[in-house]
Formats: C-alpha cells, sequence, structure tokens
C-alpha cells in the first residue's frame, strides 16, 4: 500500500509527532501532505507582525491556514482597514494573543478582544499608552461585553506594565475567566505595607487605588483564585522573604511552578518557608537571586522531593556544598546551574554524574569550571538529555568529553558549546583519537575508555561519514563560534 493512499485523518495522526520544521518540509511535498501537515501548523506557530504591517496582513488576508497564535509587535493597532478584515477572519480560533509594547487606544483594544471567543492565553506586556490614561474599562457595558469573550482564557501575563494600578489589575482579571497562570514579572508593585496604608485610609473610602499597584491587593485576588491559581511569574519585582511567606501561607492555594527571576530581596529564609508551605512546586527559578546561597539550596532538595525544573543561573551565593545537595533531587528533568563561580567540578559530578538520571532532558552547565571526566560522566548517567549547553567549558569540553557526548546522548537535539577552545577535528570527526598522547583511565566513577566513546591506541578505524552521519541525526542546532583549532576544508 503506498503512502499516496492513505487517508488524510492517518496521515495528521502520523504528523502530529513531527517537529514544526519537519511539518514544514512535510507540508511541500503534495496537496495531501500540505492538508495534513497544515491543521498542526496552525496550533503550533507562532505568527509575528511588528512595524510593517501591510504586507503580512495582505499574505495572511489570502493564505487558507486560519493560524491561532498571534503576536503584535511594536505595532500601532488601528481597529480598522485591512488588519479589522484580517482579524475579524481569524479572531474566533485564535488560542493566543500577545501585544508586545504596541501603540493600542482603548476603543481598538476593546474591538480587538470582543470576538476572541476560544482565547485561552492573553499577554500584555509594555502597554504604557494603553494603561497610562487610568480608564481601561471603565465602562460596564466594555466589562460586560469582553467578559463573555474572554471567559476561556486561564493564562494572563501583565509583564513590565508600568503604568499597572490596583484598579487596572481588578477591572482586567474581572473581564478573564479563573485564571491558572498569572504574570506580573516586571511590574512595579509596592511591597511595604506602610505604602498599603497611605493608599488605602483605615475608614476604607478607597476600594481599589488608581495611583499605585500593591502586593496586599494582588494577594486579595490570588486567595479569590487559590482552587485554580497554579503558575505565579513575579521575576524583576522587589518581593522579600516576608511577602514571599505570605504568598506561601494562603489557604487552599497549591502552586505547581514558581518564577522568581532577579529577585534581589529574597533570602534563605524566604525560600526555607516557600519550600515548607508549598511541596507540591515541580518548577522553581531563582536565577539571578543575588541573596540565594546553599541553604536555600538544600530547602529545595529536602522539601520538594517532586522538583522538575530548577533554575539557580548566576546565584553566586552557591558553592559546592549546595550543588552536590542536588543529588537527591531525582525527578529533575530541566536544570540550569549555568554561570556558579564558587562551583567545583567535583561537585556537579557528584550531583549528576554518579547515579543514573534518564528523566533529564535539559541541562545548561555553561561557564563552569568543570575537568572532561565530570562531563564524561554526566553524558553517561543522563542518556536522554535532549538539549545541553555546555558553552564556555574551557577545561570541561575537549574531544574526549565530545565524543563522549556524541556517543552516549543519542537523543542530543541541541548541543551549545562556543567559546570551547579546547575542540579540535579530531573531537568532531571522531577520527585519530587514541593516537595522540595515551590517557589515563576515569577513576571514580567506574566508567572505563570504551564507554565513553574514547578508543585505545591501536584500535582506531576511521570512519568520517559515521560520525557526521551521528551528529546530523541527533543534533538539530549547535554553535560552533570561537573553535580556533577547526579547519575548513
Amino acid at each position: 500500500m503506498s503512502v499516496d493512499c492513505l487517508p488524510v485523518e492517518v496521515l495528521s495522526s502520523v504528523f502530529q509527532y513531527l517537529r514544526v520544521s519537519d511539518l514544514l518540509v512535510a507540508s511541500s511535498v503534495c496537496k495531501l501532505w500540505r492538508e495534513a501537515s497544515l491543521c498542526h501548523l496552525s496550533k503550533r506557530v507562532t505568527i509575528m507582525i511588528t512595524d510593517d504591517a501591510a504586507p503580512a496582513i495582505k499574505t495572511f488576508l489570502a493564505s487558507s491556514v486560519i493560524y491561532q497564535n498571534w503576536v503584535f509587535k511594536e505595532l500601532d493597532i488601528t481597529y480598522d482597514g485591512q488588519f479589522s478584515k484580517l482579524w475579524e477572519k481569524v479572531s474566533e480560533n485564535t488560542k493566543s494573543l500577545m501585544l508586545l509594547n504596541a501603540d493600542c487606544n482603548e476603543r481598538s483594544f476593546i474591538n480587538l478582544l470582543r470576538s476572541c471567543s476560544g482565547l485561552e492565553e492573553l499577554i500584555l506586556n509594555g502597554l504604557a499608552y494603553l494603561l497610562m490614561p487610568g480608564t481601561l474599562l471603565s465602562n460596564p457595558d466594555d466589562v460586560k461585553l469582553l467578559s463573555h469573550s474572554l471567559k476561556h482564557v486561564s493564562r494572563l501575563h501583565l509583564a513590565c506594565s508600568r503604568y499597572l494600578t490596583d484598579s487596572l489589575f481588578s477591572r482586567i482579571t474581572s473581564v478573564v475567566g479563573s485564571l491558572r497562570k498569572l504574570s506580573l514579572a516586571g511590574c512595579q508593585i509596592s511591597f511595604h505595607s506602610a505604602i498599603y496604608k497611605r493608599f488605602y485610609p483605615a475608614d476604607g473610602r478607597i476600594q481599589t487605588s488608581d495611583h499605585v499597584l500593591t502586593f496586599d491587593h494582588i494577594l486579595k485576588y490570588i486567595e479569590e483564585k487559590a482552587e485554580t491559581l497554579k503558575d505565579i511569574s513575579l521575576g524583576r519585582t522587589s518581593i522579600d522573604s516576608e511577602s514571599l511567606h505570605k504568598l506561601s501561607k494562603i489557604p487552599g492555594l497549591t502552586l505547581d511552578s514558581l518564577h522568581l527571576m532577579s529577585c534581589d530581596q529574597l533570602s534563605k529564609s524566604g525560600i526555607q518557608l516557600l519550600c515548607e508551605n508549598q511541596k507540591n512546586i515541580t518548577d522553581l527559578d531563582l536565577s539571578l537571586c543575588s541573596r540565594i546561597t546553599d541553604y536555600a539550596l538544600l530547602a529545595i532538595c529536602e522539601h520538594l522531593p517532586n522538583i522538575k525544573k530548577l533554575n539557580i543561573r548566576r546565584c553566586q551565593g552557591i558553592t559546592e556544598n549546595g550543588i552536590t545537595a542536588l543529588r537527591q533531587a531525582k525527578q529533575l528533568e530541566e536544570l540550569n546551574i549555568s554561570h556558579l563561580d564558587a562551583v567545583t567540578s567535583e561537585s556537579v559530578e557528584d550531583a549528576l554524574g554518579k547515579d543514573p538520571r534518564p528523566q533529564l532532558k535539559s541541562l545548561n552547565i555553561a561557564s563552569l569550571n568543570l575537568q572532561w571526566k565530570a562531563v564524561a560522566s554526566i553524558a553517561t548517567m543522563a542518556p536522554n538529555l535532549v538539549h545541553l549547553d555546555v558553552s564556555m567549558c574551557i577545561t570541561g569540553i575537549n574531544d574526549k568529553s565530545l565524543q563522549a557526548i556524541c556517543k552516549n546522548l543519542t537523543r542530543l537535539q541541541t548541543l551549545f558549546f562556543n567559546g570551547c577552545t579546547a575542540v579540535t577535528d579530531i573531537g568532531l570527526a571522531g577520527h585519530g583519537l587514541g593516537q595522540m598522547d595515551p590517557v589515563p583511565n576515569v577513576t571514580g566513577t567506574g566508567l572505563s575508555l570504551e564507554n565513553l566513546g574514547v578508543r585505545e591506541r591501536g584500535e582506531i578505524k576511521p570512519n568520517f561519514s559515521q560520525i557526521v552521519f551521528q551528529m546530523q541525526n541527533h543534533i538539530s542546532s549547535h554553535e560552533i563560534r570561537t573553535l580556533p583549532n577547526l579547519r575548513t576544508s
């Protein structure tokens, strides 16, 4: 039976396992394959329209594909002409909409959203022109209209909204459905109780302030939505340990994900109390938190047994003691411990290179002072890695460790190793290994040169095409910049 005879439904079922790049290739084969591919492309491709919108609008007006994810970046949105025709065509099927630093007045904003009956994610980032007047959704008719059209929105992003106030926050959240995800990253939130008392007198005459966005007001909303809210982002704000403790002990709140990137006021006590009160967290981002120390990492490993995603990039207070504790986190799927100056190669190897880690899919160890044996051990213990970043690991990435990566990580799709100047043609091609200086056996890990992919002297059988095929098959993208030892033919 020829593949051309398969019904489009069967092809579509098969194509759901393809990546977007493969779907684009498949859609160019024939009409049947195009039809089977487009239903997946419309869901998984995000269309971004920027300042020069006219050509893009014309293209998508003529297209037969109704895309579901749209981004309008730095675009002057005026709901008329060709733009309104395009939006009338796609709005009912739109699932995700992002307005990124777009110029949009209140009336165009209402018209844009009133027909998005299937919208599930709304991202409003940096809309100064829209929020500055403070009158958005002050008309009850507009609130009623959007409450109907946005009732399925479960993910709301209000990041970097400089002019967001308690009043605007209340109005916007009143027209969306029961939120599962809320992002206020980069917003100017006032966490000090004295600020709240200043704008909310004790006589109760002010219900929601038009002048300030307070954490106490946000907490009231989170308390109301505690049963459904699972994912909160407060990165790049001045949240402190006391405020984090208030958030963590809200009755009925069970968080799955919390992003606190670049929150410099957080300390070890705040993370300790968070982990004790929110033990179901599986995704935690503490990157760029300068006051996070080993104590916080020990609390994470002790109280969050189901942690799957952890980001502690550039937390310079973490040393080898904290990294060694990661050995307890058996369920990790994504880990970023890059740019930690006080971490040793031995501690990283002890945490990740001693026990099998079949669940680990993504690992970033860029700019760590690692030895090549540690990298080779990790490659052996985490064979299911899909993404690996070892950029600027100058002593950790050489011909031997690179060959260990290529041999053991058979599912690898993305490899970054820019700045690894010790890599030569031998490491990339795989031929000639073993004819250099003898290499001692790896001790302390139970590994041999053979299972690291490094052949002994006298066993060299160069096969350049085999190595190249292997790397092309399993590595979809890599960076090989700044490799001075490479020769080009």
